[in-house]
């Protein structure tokens, strides 16, 4: 049968796809399109014919046009376009079933639309870390940070990861010592300028002595040890895997803390090698080579981190509040990059503490949050002890979501002269007097590095960027007796933000995405945080850390002596 359904695509609407229709939802084929790109589906209907396809309710511009059958289903039965991308709504990244009937007869196709910069699997796990980080910062407001209850499929989850770990425990600890002791390698010829004569002294040595002499040097061949090769490359990963396992395990209950301890320090200690610190972090990687199998040593490190993974992967409930979540990609990303902010500061020692939104905030409660827009101003009060001139003190951040700085300096502690006054991710600090020390911000920018250190004329954000790091300040910054006033007065002139961070979500290289946390060479300095599902807190942990330094090292300046 012929149906006369496409989807037409691009700013002129000048591209189409054509659906192809079973009559069994099983073999259906998708038409896919990347999300947040103008198109319509243009559908021709036959007289007595119905069109149904998934989330027609929720366009504003057809709902007019839509009708209810016997069994509460929306359909269309005469000529229609349906935007896929508009002021009218948008459909999210996701699998949508569209079926047509002529004469009882049923025909299905489907659409596919894949989120931009991040992979489908990847959306798909924004939504799954949204309920983890939701399940756990609730247990943790409202039972404290350790000996958690956990619901029961979670704890039969933290159960396989741990019965892993126990079971291999020995054979883990003597075939590290055994990599360590012997790591895979290669070995090649290098060609350098030395004082003394080389037995690698061939053909190619004497043409370059030839024709570019040098005193009493030799131009001879070398052979050198590399140690990063892929075997090693995707032993590192392996580890850094099985180690992420132990401080999710630490996270979220103290049963087991001797052996999460164990596992964690045999990877410091090889990770602190020699050869190690020379083999490249390239996380996410999972391709084994053929060599890898056939190395007793590192096919069994492969198999074990398989093995944690294949627990993770274990059917597990989800909530069904995480079902509907309805939003894009950009906008997951926006509130993933703030809980896994939250998430970072757990892992850098830091500890919540009473009197934020967050505090004694429920499961639903938090969810609730996630699904239906994490409200403007919505933060969280933690606190950390550290060491200043022998003395145990505590620093305090309070990590806040979106919220406006006003304009006026006489209203709050801190206050702005620039229109850009909304990061998306502001921590203050405060000694343990409550006194304001500093500030750092995090804006998440779902876009490539490329676009967004653009000027704002070119629809980039480093205009925005420069001023969140040049213009927010503080009239009562270290307004307190034991510090130096002079120390005051520079402080209150200059800007209050230590360190500016930028999270986005990486580009493709070679089929994997970039890794990395680098300040970017720009007027002002600005810390890239690569960060994507997937990925762990790293990037984000040590933008704290050097947030956590810079504070308490111009705290220390500013005291009295």
């Amino acid at each position: 049968m012929q149906i006369n359904i496409k989807l037409i695509y691009g700013k002129e609407r000048n591209m189409e796809k054509i659906f192809h229709w079973s009559k069994s939802v099983e073999k259906i084929s998708c038409v896919e399109m990347s999300e947040n790109i103008p198109g319509d589906i243009s559908i021709i209907i036959q007289s007595g014919d119905k069109f149904y396809m998934d989330g027609m309710s929720d366009i504003t511009s057809i709902v007019d046009r839509l009708k209810i059958d016997s069994n509460d289903e929306y359909y269309v039965d005469n000529d229609v376009r349906i935007p896929i991308y508009s002021k009218n709504g948008n459909y999210i990244p996701g699998y949508y079933i569209l079926k047509y009937v002529s004469k009882d007869e049923e025909y299905f196709s489907c659409l596919k639309i894949n989120p931009k910069l991040v992979t489908s699997d990847e959306y798909s796990k924004m939504i799954y870390d949204l309920e983890n980080i939701a399940e756990g910062l609730s247990q943790r407001m409202t039972r404290g940070f350790h000996g958690v209850v956990q619901n029961n499929q979670k704890r039969k989850l933290i159960n396989r990861k741990i019965d892993i770990l126990s079971f291999n425990f020995k054979k883990f600890q003597s075939t590290i010592y055994s990599i360590d002791r012997n790591p895979r390698q290669e070995i090649y010829s290098k060609y350098r300028w030395n004082n003394k004569v080389s037995s690698g002294l061939d053909y190619k040595s004497s043409i370059m002595m030839s024709s570019h002499p040098r005193n009493n040097m030799y131009y001879g061949k070398h052979h050198e040890i590399n140690y990063s090769i892929m075997d090693n490359v995707i032993l590192k990963n392996n580890l850094l895997y099985i180690y992420d396992v132990c401080r999710f395990i630490k996270r979220v209950t103290n049963d087991y803390e001797t052996l999460v301890k164990k596992y964690e320090s045999i990877i410091d200690s090889i990770f602190h090698s020699f050869w190690m610190e020379d083999v490249v972090d390239k996380k996410g990687f999972v391709s084994n080579t053929s060599s890898s199998f056939m190395n007793n040593d590192y096919y069994f490190i492969n198999k074990l981190a398989s093995s944690l993974k294949k627990a993770a992967d274990v059917n597990i409930d989800k909530s069904r509040n995480f079902s509907y979540i309805h939003k894009s990609s950009h906008e997951l990303y926006e509130i993933w990059g703030f809980f896994k902010t939250i998430d970072a500061f757990y892992n850098c020692g830091f500890i919540e503490t009473e009197g934020s939104d967050l505090y004694n905030m429920s499961n639903s409660d938090v969810i609730s949050n996630i699904c239906n827009g994490v409200p403007d101003g919505l933060s969280i009060k933690m606190k950390k002890e550290f060491t200043l001139d022998g003395v145990i003190r505590e620093i305090y951040a309070t990590v806040i979501y979106n919220e406006s700085i006003s304009n006026n300096y006489t209203k709050g502690y801190l206050y702005t002269s620039s229109r850009h006054n909304k990061p998306d991710v502001r921590i203050d600090f405060f000694d343990e007097e409550a006194t304001y020390i500093g500030s750092s911000v995090i804006d998440m920018k779902y876009r490539r590095k490329n676009n967004f250190m653009e000027y704002e004329y070119k629809h980039g954000a480093y205009d925005q960027l420069k001023d969140y790091s040049d213009s927010i300040k503080s009239r009562v910054r270290y307004s307190s007796d034991k510090y130096d006033e002079s120390a005051i007065f520079m402080n209150k002139a200059n800007s209050s933000v230590e360190c500016i961070g930028v999270m986005y979500p990486g580009k493709f290289m070679n089929g994997d995405k970039t890794h990395g946390y680098e300040t970017l060479g720009t007027n002002f300095e600005l810390e890239s945080i690569v960060s994507y599902p997937g990925c762990t807190e790293q990037n984000i942990e040590k933008f704290i850390s050097k947030s956590f330094k810079k504070i308490t090292y111009r705290t220390k300046v500013a005291m009295k002596k």
